[in-house]
């Protein structure tokens, strides 16, 4: 006869800050309008083409959310 399984203690779940859900989707926001005009001020001013200024802003995207997540997703301070 095969012993049980023992099961797994739960966890206790991470309390989910609603605060800095809402702070980071109006950083998300300011973070695509700024992708956006640059997109624009690039193609404008330098004359690339359209695919290499939003190549240079979804970069600009990436590092923009990942800082910004980093800073007030992953913060355990509170």
């Amino acid at each position: 006869m095969r012993k049980p399984i023992p099961y797994k203690n739960p966890e206790e779940k991470k309390h989910v800050n609603k605060k800095r859900i809402i702070l980071f989707i109006i950083f998300e926001i300011i973070i695509i309008i700024l992708a956006i005009v640059t997109t624009a001020i690039i193609s404008l001013l330098f004359g690339l083409s359209p695919y290499i200024s939003a190549g240079i802003s979804a970069a600009i995207l990436i590092v923009l959310t990942i800082f910004i997540s980093k800073e007030i997703l992953l913060k355990s301070g509170n």
